[in-house]
């Protein structure tokens, strides 16, 4: 019964049942790696600093966020993976989700925006953000990710067009 509300004030119904599988028996030692698991697992916005705003190509800026070493546990990622940034713009909260493009073994939280016709959080991106400038930024989500079998040598194919090529760097990396 602690568990079910425990995990309800911090988690959804979903992640209590995969942390179930690993953890089917719990000692006091158990429900704090759990609780501490289910910390990490909830998406929450932090305000993060732009370290560095790239011009990639004529329509596109790729934007990277230094991660306090407080909060990077919060911040690891899987190559494929996707950031949600948040921004107040013309008065109105706007939120748009990008992939990383940086590797997970590089350290950085890099993501690439396509400027788009009439795109709200794409034209102030590509217009108006820079080096030093503060974004809310919530931890990583997404399933689009690989995960490599070390033991296992595969052949990997990759497909992408456009900006879907963002999470294919990321895996290729």
């Amino acid at each position: 019964m602690f568990l079910l509300a425990l995990n309800y004030k911090m988690a959804s119904i979903l992640n209590f049942l995969t942390l179930l599988q690993y953890y089917p028996v719990f000692s006091s030692t158990q429900m704090l790696k759990f609780a501490t698991k289910i910390q990490y697992m909830t998406p929450r916005f932090h305000a993060l600093k732009i370290s560095d705003v790239r011009k990639e190509t004529e329509d596109t800026v790729s934007v990277a966020f230094d991660v306090p070493a407080s909060i990077k546990d919060n911040y690891s990622f899987l190559a494929g993976q996707y950031l949600t940034l948040k921004a107040t713009i013309n008065g109105d909260a706007i939120r748009r989700s990008y992939s990383l493009c940086a590797a997970p073994y590089e350290q950085e939280w890099r993501v690439a925006i396509k400027q788009v016709e009439h795109g709200v959080f794409s034209s102030y991106a590509n217009s108006v953000l820079k080096k030093g400038d503060t974004l809310d930024v919530m931890t990583p989500t997404g399933n689009f990710c690989l995960h490599p079998e070390k033991k296992a040598q595969k052949n990997y194919v990759l497909f992408a067009a456009g900006s879907g090529i963002t999470p294919i760097l990321s895996i290729l990396k």
